[in-house]
This record gives structure tokens, sequence and C-alpha cells, in this order.
């Protein structure tokens, strides 16, 4: 059965580099990456929704030995959520163009793809993430009690990193 190496989390993402894979780490992970204090243990992951793109995807999940489930669909081409697993890690992918928001309006991946930050770590593994404004957007699609957390949490990294204290 696949699946069943643990799951190398930096070794996954650099193998989404090599193959060119447009990708965003997006959740509570991102969170993390862009600073704020929260703690979690899963990845998401938000891919563009071009076939292509999902091809390269499915060959770096099947040379790392991870079994990939579409949700909704029997193919993954006809699936806009894939489910990842890795000895017994699950990792969450969206590969819609884009979804809508709870709050209204929508988040599109060429948006948060022209806009993201490239973070380089301590390996020089790159990372790519939305920028804050899009992982927020990211946030209300569900909307749920945890979201809104994150979005307090989001909302004080862009004022940090305007150099404002205060919301205008």
């Amino acid at each position: 059965m696949q699946g069943d190496k643990p799951l190398d989390a930096m070794k996954f993402i650099r193998g989404l580099n090599k193959a060119g894979i447009k990708y965003l780490l997006i959740g509570r992970r991102a969170l993390v990456f862009h600073g704020a204090p929260v703690q979690t243990v899963d990845y998401d992951f938000f891919i563009s929704h071009e076939k292509e793109n999902l091809r390269l995807f499915l060959n770096i999940c099947d040379r790392l030995d991870m079994e990939v489930i579409p949700f909704g669909a029997d193919d993954p081409f006809k699936s806009y959520k894939l489910s990842v697993y890795s000895g017994g890690e699950k990792i969450d992918v969206f590969r819609a163009k884009g979804y809508s928001l709870k709050s209204g309006g929508t988040v599109d991946f060429g948006e948060m793809w022209e806009t993201r930050e490239v973070i380089h770590l301590d390996d020089n593994t790159a990372i790519n993430l939305p920028s804050l404004e899009c992982l927020e957007k990211t946030k209300r699609i569900r909307l749920s009690a945890k979201d809104v957390e994150d979005i307090k949490y989001i909302r004080e990294l862009i004022l940090r990193r305007d150099g404002r204290t205060e919301a205008p």
C-alpha cells in the first residue's frame, strides 16, 4: 500500500519546486512561516488547476510513494480537492481556479500566485506562500472559529509589516 513512508514535508516541497509545480503552502502552516504564534501539525496546499500542473504533482506523489485520494470523484483530474497520505499523515490539496468566500468575493489562484511571497529556509529550500492579504482571503472560505482567530493574527502581522500598531 502506498503512503506508508513517513512524511518528509521538506523533501516533498523540494520535489514540487524542482518539478516547477505552481503551488502555495496555505493554512496555519503558512501562518507559522509568516511569523504567527500558532501551532499546527498538517500541511495544506493550493495548486494551480491546470492539468499539466496536476500531472507533475501526481508524479511527485508517486515518486515519494504517497497515496493520492481525490475528493468526490474517482479521477484526480475531475476533483478540486485531493487528500495525500504519507506515513499516516494527510496533506490537503486544493486545485480549483478559485473559491467563493463566506464573507463575499472570491479567492483566485492566479491572484495568489502573482502576489506570492517566496521564503528560503536555512537549507535554501524555497517555499511559496500567499501574501498575508491573500492568506486572509483563504481563511474566509470556511470562516470557522479557528479561521477567525487566524485572521486576527494575519491582521497583526500586516500592521507589523506596514510599521503600524493599530488599524486605521
